[in-house]
């Protein structure tokens, strides 16, 4: 007979939750490397989801990232016989960077953006840039990402930048407020016109991280 595990989780989707899960718990679930504050869990069906609680085998869960807080991410690897999100309808309106935005009060859209990079089949070494990139952004500016229909992940309250993770390029694209001759970039940035007075450029190495940031930082004062 199968182990049976329940944990309460919040929806952030249909197929992503948020959890409270201490290092060590995830960490008896075997597998996962260590990789910044949050734990990134995925769970194959059958999963239930019933008054706030997720349900499921033990063996079906597997962990691709062990964080240092309490901090967990759960993504469903497949639909589920939940029937509905966990939170209610979590739909939410939506417009690009300044009209490209979703509003939702409960998502942590940064947590969203991580498990993303985890999901998505990208090399090791971009998905650490994309973890290391928003943990610097956040050292000195506040706020939330909120992942919008086009796929990037636009900043909220101030949408003065935005990401989008690229992984038949294997990239990022970085959307900035700004014109781009009015950044002090390094050249290989290659910052190009985007739509309306803002910028757009990519990046893949971890080298590139220090110079994003502080691209990131100018924008916010624009």
């Amino acid at each position: 007979m199968a182990i049976k595990s329940l944990i309460e989780a919040v929806a952030l989707d249909e197929t992503v939750f948020r959890a409270n899960m201490e290092p060590s718990d995830v960490q008896r679930l075997g597998g996962g490397l260590p990789s910044g504050d949050v734990s990134i869990v995925v769970i194959d069906p059958p999963v239930k989801a019933l008054d706030g609680r997720l349900e499921f085998d033990l063996a079906a869960a597997r962990v691709l990232a062990v964080g240092t807080s309490n901090r967990a991410v759960i993504i469903l690897s497949e639909t589920t016989d939940s029937g509905a999100h966990m939170n209610g309808d979590l739909s939410v309106n939506r417009a690009p960077l300044e009209e490209e935005r979703e509003t939702a009060d409960t998502i942590d859209g940064d947590e969203q953006y991580i498990a993303a990079l985890h999901i998505a089949d990208l090399p090791a070494e971009l998905r650490e840039t994309g973890e290391n990139l928003i943990r610097g952004i956040r050292r000195s500016y506040p706020g939330r990402l909120i992942r919008a229909d086009s796929g990037k992940f636009v900043n909220e309250p101030d949408p003065f930048f935005a990401i989008k993770i690229q992984p038949r390029a294997r990239d990022l694209a970085i959307n900035v407020r700004g014109y781009p001759w009015e950044f002090d970039a390094p050249l290989h940035f290659g910052l190009k016109i985007d739509r309306g007075s803002h910028s757009k450029f990519k990046i893949s190495r971890l080298e590139d991280v220090h110079d994003a940031v502080a691209v990131v930082g100018q924008a916010r004062k624009k």
